[in-house]
């Protein structure tokens, strides 16, 4: 009876430390200033989109407004300084053509230490806020998709990736941002610093930032979702027959002829009648 309640015992303790042990490969939900992150992101792709190597890639970052948290240097482009953060942690895309489906990118992301290097604060950026919340964001951008609209602040817009055209209706936002939605997705066209259009589709999710948060971790994101669809194709002429247009040209000429004759006959006939 001793050992039957003495191994009950010991099964309670295992099922209790069971439940209170935390998953494998469990969710990352905060970071610290420094450590290092994972960002898992699933990007799925409809059936006949084209995304050429090199013309696009999953961007991930931590930010909050125009405050970036990803670790950066800063370069100029005109009177434009701009921080790489933004896109220095990030997939470079190869080839992905054909049927549709899911393709799982991880990438790895350094957040910036506290408080963070005085250059960046000389550029406006301010220290990742301890005790309170960023966002990050995963971005599936492709580069020059050669936008033309038809519309000032709404309208149609016609777009091509991978050499295929793809045409949706477009609105401008209260910022001016360029909208465009489908079935389960919603993208926004912009122009990078040279003006060259690109697509965007942004996932984001909010994560804690704390001095006791691990140094590193995975972090998920919502999927991606690129369901594009193809133009839809002009409808076809509707193409007469040899046959009936040769019978067409020929009754028309036919009729020419015919009333010139009644023009002449009745002519003459005048003639021959003389003034009343």
């Amino acid at each position: 009876m001793r050992r039957a309640l003495v191994g009950l015992v010991a099964l309670l303790f295992l099922i209790m430390a069971t439940r209170a042990a935390p998953p494998v490969a469990a969710q990352q939900n905060s970071i610290r200033p420094g450590g290092s992150y994972t960002v898992t992101a699933q990007v799925y792709k409809s059936a006949g989109v084209r995304l050429v190597e090199g013309e696009w890639e999953v961007r991930a970052y931590f930010y909050s407004g125009t405050n970036c948290f990803n670790t950066g240097s800063w370069w100029q482009s005109g009177s434009e300084w701009i921080y790489s953060g933004w896109y220095d942690h990030r997939y470079s895309g190869d080839s992905w053509t054909g049927e549709s489906g899911d393709k799982t990118f991880n990438i790895t992301t350094q957040v910036v230490n506290s408080p963070r290097p005085q250059e960046d604060k000389n550029h406006g950026m301010t220290d990742i806020p301890i005790g309170s919340s960023v966002t990050l964001r995963a971005r599936l951008l492709i580069k020059d998709i050669n936008a033309k609209f038809t519309g000032e602040d709404a309208g149609n817009v016609v777009f091509t990736i991978g050499g295929v055209q793809y045409q949706y209706p477009f609105q401008k936002d209260q910022w001016g941002d360029i909208w465009i939605s489908g079935e389960g997705f919603q993208a926004r066209i912009d122009q990078d610093y040279q003006g060259v259009y690109r697509l965007l589709i942004d996932q984001s999710t909010p994560v804690s930032v704390s001095n006791d948060a691990p140094s590193s971790g995975t972090i998920i994101v919502p999927s991606i979702n690129l369901n594009l669809t193809l133009m839809s194709p002009p409808e076809p002429g509707h193409e007469l027959p040899f046959e009936l247009k040769v019978i067409i040209a020929v009754v028309v000429v036919m009729a020419v002829v015919g009333a010139v004759v009644y023009l002449a006959l009745r002519g003459r006939g005048a003639e021959e009648m003389g003034p009343l």
